[in-house]
């Protein structure tokens, strides 16, 4: 608390890059909900699907899982020793976010981020069967509804006192971005053209909850998670700020200046290996961090935040090689086979985008 002004406001950066995590939801209702919208009258509708979000997640998930629980323990005596070694099945029936809501967080925690990917899983398990029974017509009701009634229940489990981790892993309290996602999703099929008010509507929401992030993050130096309430508010500001963040690329409304930001062939690129970057980033950090910790006193004493950006790094450049060699020779493969699952149906630019 007495270090300078840049120190201060790094802090409160980083204090707030867990909400990344719930643009990443929104984004993959928005993309999932579109592909399903599109393609649900298609044959092998089911199938399909599936299919293809088998092929795009497993084969390096499992992979991961397999290094985990079989490798990892050789060399890391705190794995080997430690309640997470048994925990393998929860990851393998991916319901490992349950098993943390249910008994809290996993004693050695390198596979704790897994927690998100158990959402995404059991997500779209069944969104496509909602998909199919909803008319097209109804169906940003049925997401506002979700967005509302997930929202809800967060904040009756805070005032019932439930613990905090339970609170931010369950399923159902993690529906609010992938329902705004899948509105934004679902208005541009029923409207293509983007009503007028529509957009103000939508832009509104935006600003609305870039206001109230804003207020968060002055208030608690950042959108700090453990602070009051903040579990509460922040996830749905952060959806709508998503959702109309997304809502606007969608209708090529961001202006000469975003569209130059959002195709930046650095970010172009990192988004290409980003999946690969999460599976892998959690898994070195705790070997890292021992080796780290483990260095010479004097000169990390006299600076420890060199210490922390010295963390970093290594974990930076061993994550990225790991997840472009992942991508490569996993990833890939398995993406060019799921292709023979791809249903015939009218594509635009947005669909692009990797999912």
């Amino acid at each position: 608390p007495d270090t300078g002004l840049l120190v201060k406001l790094s802090l409160a950066v980083v204090h707030s890059n867990w909400l990344s995590l719930h643009l990443f939801f929104v984004l993959s209702g928005y993309l999932i909900t579109g592909i399903l919208i599109r393609s649900r009258e298609t044959p092998n509708y089911y199938k399909n699907f599936y299919m293809r979000r088998v092929l795009r997640i497993l084969p390096p998930y499992y992979l991961l899982i397999a290094f985990v629980f079989l490798v990892y323990p050789l060399f890391n005596q705190v794995l080997r020793e430690s309640s997470t070694i048994h925990e393998w099945p929860w990851l393998l029936a991916h319901v490992q976010n349950l098993r943390v809501a249910w008994t809290g967080p996993y004693e050695w925690q390198g596979i704790g981020h897994f927690w998100s990917l158990g959402v995404e899983e059991q997500f779209y398990l069944f969104w496509p069967m909602l998909i199919a029974a909803v008319p097209l017509r109804r169906l940003p009701l049925v997401c506002a509804a979700i967005f509302f009634g997930s929202a809800g229940l967060r904040l009756g489990l805070t005032l019932a006192d439930v613990r905090f981790s339970t609170i931010y892993v369950f399923t159902l309290t993690n529906l609010d971005g992938l329902a705004a996602g899948s509105w934004v999703a679902a208005v541009t099929a029923l409207a293509p053209q983007s009503p007028r008010r529509q957009m103000l509507g939508v832009s509104a929401a935006g600003i609305f909850g870039v206001l109230g992030l804003g207020a968060i993050f002055v208030r608690y130096y950042g959108v700090n998670v453990y602070a009051p309430w903040v579990l509460v508010s922040a996830i749905p500001l952060m959806a709508l700020v998503s959702a109309a963040l997304i809502y606007r690329i969608h209708h090529r409304r961001m202006g000469a200046w975003g569209e130059a930001f959002f195709s930046i062939p650095l970010l172009v690129w990192l988004g290409r290996y980003s999946y690969g970057m999460y599976l892998i980033h959690a898994i070195v950090m705790p070997q890292l961090y021992t080796y780290v910790m483990g260095l010479p006193d004097p000169w990390w004493a006299a600076h420890p935040y060199a210490r922390i950006l010295y963390f970093g790094l290594l974990d930076l450049l061993i994550t990225v090689p790991a997840a472009w060699l992942m991508f490569r020779y996993v990833e890939a493969p398995a993406m060019r086979y799921a292709r023979r699952f791809a249903p015939e149906v009218k594509r635009t630019v947005v669909d692009a985008a990797p999912a």
